[in-house]
């Protein structure tokens, strides 16, 4: 649309050059032509007349010539001055225009790959928070199936040595149950009067298995006495 103004514009101007031009030498024929009747009609005329007032009108016509062919020089000078005004004009308009759409399009790049790493930063957050929560999860599964039966063999075991234990007590209680039965029936051996027992052990000779029962007993009734009374 610029290039057809621009064209047609041009067109314009010259076609008014060329009017003018042609406005110009209608008007220098006029004058040569009104000269050549005032010099015949000198020639001719009624009364002799100066010979100054021809070369005065050719001179009035000349000047009236060269200073429309100035204006016109002025005309087209300042056109061209304005078109090419308006030729850098537009370069310049041209040149800054791809500037900014060159700019335009590195900030475009730049905000589509800032975009990119910053989906790329989130895709990771969530691949690693569901990582997380399926580790959880897995470990939630985990958790009560192993947990129970770990408690309920720990819960075993301390049963087991609770009764093993028990066990052992009862045991040891028998057998002081058993050993303080037998210290008080031999307490009670030795203390009944046995006077003509004991002349019979010192007159009778005694057997091995009875001299190895008395020494069993008398060993007995040492511990015994040895040992404190409980208050």
């Amino acid at each position: 649309m610029q290039q057809m103004r621009q064209q047609l514009s041009e067109k314009c101007y010259a076609d008014w050059l060329r009017s003018k031009r042609r406005r110009s030498n209608q008007n220098s024929d006029s004058h040569s032509n009104m000269n050549g009747k005032n010099k015949n009609s000198a020639l001719l005329g009624v009364g002799v007349q100066s010979n100054g007032m021809p070369t005065m009108l050719v001179e009035a016509a000349r000047r009236r010539a060269e200073q429309t062919k100035r204006t016109v020089q002025q005309w087209e000078r300042r056109k061209l001055l304005e078109l090419q005004r308006q030729r850098e004009q537009q370069i310049r308009e041209r040149h800054e225009q791809q500037v900014r759409d060159h700019l335009r399009h590195q900030l475009s790049q730049l905000a589509w790959h800032r975009w990119l790493q910053q989906q790329d930063k989130h895709q990771q957050q969530q691949d690693k928070h569901q990582q997380l929560q399926q580790q959880h999860i897995k470990a939630s599964r985990l958790r009560p199936r192993t947990s129970p039966s770990l408690s309920s063999q720990k819960l075993q075991q301390q049963q087991h040595k609770q009764q093993q234990q028990q066990q052992q007590l009862q045991q040891q209680k028998q057998q002081l149950q058993q050993q303080q039965q037998r210290s008080s029936s031999m307490r009670r051996l030795a203390a009944s009067p046995l006077p003509a027992i004991e002349s019979l052990y010192l007159h009778v000779p005694l057997s091995a298995a009875q001299r190895s029962l008395r020494q069993r007993l008398d060993s007995i009734d040492g511990l015994n006495m040895q040992r404190p009374r409980r208050t």
